[in-house]
């Protein structure tokens, strides 16, 4: 589902980034209100791997 490759994570602006994160925290709440909790996980690992590369460039400059 929210499985993102280092390939797609290479090619992905920061534009693209942050909707794409915008867009998983989004699904995130709506499992959370569903109750779905085993579903999270995946999604909260793709958001962490989406913001360490921004993190990293910000830590450098």
């Amino acid at each position: 589902m929210a499985v993102i490759k280092k390939t797609q994570l290479a090619a992905m602006s920061d534009v693209e980034r942050t909707t794409k994160i915008a867009e998983l925290e989004r699904a995130m709440l709506e499992l959370r209100g569903e109750g779905r909790n085993d579903k999270i996980k995946p999604l909260r690992k793709a958001i962490a791997r989406l913001k360490t590369p921004r993190a990293k460039s910000v830590k450098k400059a």
